[in-house]
């Protein structure tokens, strides 16, 4: 399944739609049980299909986002990122299961690189979802990382932080608005 996964991500890097490649693995992931995909192996493969702009075949997309919507408490942060911008990019909007994920994230945002959290907020914040709790986790720990963060990575907390926070949010985090701001001017 390894293999499979990098094969579909390798291809869909180059944005090549190799239509038999991708018809053959939609039909082997149809066959296979549903504990044969380890987490980065479906995460990829999910990308891989969103990336390259691939129709899932209904019945295959329900039963990948089923699995993913049982184990993604398992899933390392890299496997959570990238189903987080797989479903993304699909335009993936069934609530459930993006709560499931995003608490899944939850506990793993502080294991998270800088852009990874950041991209990873943004993903949030277009995805419909509203949980106070988790938009407070994201803040804490970009507030803790602040001074750090510049070009994308600040756009992309500045962009979340626009979507999927109130004013009065902001200003509770001992300063992390006017600390925002300043960061903001600084570059």
């Amino acid at each position: 399944e390894k293999d499979m996964a990098l094969c579909l991500w390798s291809f869909s890097k180059l944005m090549h739609r190799h239509a038999p490649l991708f018809e053959k693995i939609q039909d082997g992931l149809s066959r296979s049980p549903p504990g044969a995909l380890r987490p980065q192996d479906l995460s990829m493969i999910l990308w891989s299909f969103a990336h390259a702009g691939w129709e899932v075949e209904s019945a295959l997309l329900s039963k990948l986002t089923h699995i993913v919507s049982r184990t993604s408490s398992t899933f390392p942060p890299e496997a959570l990122v990238t189903t987080c911008v797989a479903f993304a990019k699909m335009g993936f909007s069934q609530q459930p299961l993006l709560v499931d994920v995003y608490r899944s994230l939850y506990g793993q945002l502080p294991l998270l690189t800088d852009s990874q959290l950041c991209f990873s907020f943004f993903l949030y914040s277009t995805s419909g979802l509203r949980d106070e709790a988790l938009v407070r986790r994201f803040l804490f720990e970009s507030s803790r990382r602040l001074h750090a963060l510049r070009g994308q990575d600040l756009s992309n907390l500045v962009l979340a932080c626009s979507r999927s926070t109130t004013p009065e949010l902001l200003q509770e985090l001992d300063g992390f608005d006017e600390s925002l701001k300043l960061r903001v001017f600084d570059q």
